[in-house]
C-alpha cells in the first residue's frame, strides 16, 4: 500500500517509498519508546505501592541507618561502637574529647570498629626547629563502613574539644 502512494527509488522525486518506510518506522518506533517508558512507570508505581503497604510506610535513610546499627550490633563481634573518645595522660582526668559525628538533621556519633595496636617505635613529629613532639600514647586503629540510601545528604565531621583550661594538640595526617 505504502509502495503504491509513493514513486519508487528510481524516479527524480525527492521522496520515495524507501523514505516513506523509514519514516514509518521511526514513527513506530518512537510510539513503542514511549509506551514502553509509560509501562516501565506503570509497574515501578505499583510495586513501590506494594512493597509502602506491606512495610506500612516509606523507608528514609534514617530507618536505614536504624537497621544497620541494629544488625551490626547482632551479627560483628566486637560490635562497632561510637566514635567518642576521652583525651587524656595516663592516671589523669581527660583534658578533651575528639568524636566523629554525622550531620543528617540530628548529630550522633558514628559507629565504627576498633583495635589496639602496639607501636613499634614513637612517632616524632618535629613542630620546629628547636621543638619536636613525641608521641607515646596508645594507638588505635579505626574503621568505618558507611552506606547510603537514595539520596542520603550525610555529612561527617571531626569534633575536637578542650575542657576550659586545658589544651591539647591534635596531629591529622595520613
Amino acid at each position: 500500500e505504502l509502495e503504491a502512494s509513493w514513486p519508487s527509488d528510481t524516479g527524480d522525486s525527492i521522496l520515495s517509498s524507501s523514505e516513506a518506510t523509514l519514516s514509518l518506522i521511526c514513527t513506530v518506533l518512537k510510539d513503542l519508546s514511549t509506551r514502553y517508558d509509560e509501562s516501565m512507570s506503570y509497574i515501578e508505581s505499583m510495586m513501590e505501592n506494594q512493597l509502602i503497604a506491606a512495610i506500612g510506610k516509606r523507608l528514609t535513610p534514617h530507618d536505614l541507618d536504624k537497621f544497620v546499627k541494629f544488625y551490626n550490633a547482632k551479627l560483628l563481634r566486637p560490635t562497632p561502637r561510637p566514635f567518642s573518645h576521652a583525651i587524656r595522660r595516663p592516671e589523669h582526668y581527660p583534658v578533651g574529647l575528639l568524636s566523629i559525628e554525622s550531620d543528617d538533621g540530628e548529630r550522633e556519633c558514628i559507629h565504627s570498629h576498633s583495635r589496639e595496636v602496639v607501636p613499634v617505635s614513637n612517632l616524632k613529629i618535629p613542630l620546629s626547629a628547636a621543638t619536636v613532639l613525641e608521641l607515646t600514647g596508645q594507638q588505635h586503629l579505626h574503621g568505618y563502613m558507611n552506606h547510603r540510601f537514595g539520596t542520603s545528604n550525610k555529612r561527617h565531621q571531626l569534633i575536637a574539644r578542650a575542657r576550659q583550661f586545658s589544651a591539647f594538640i591534635l596531629v591529622i595526617g595520613n
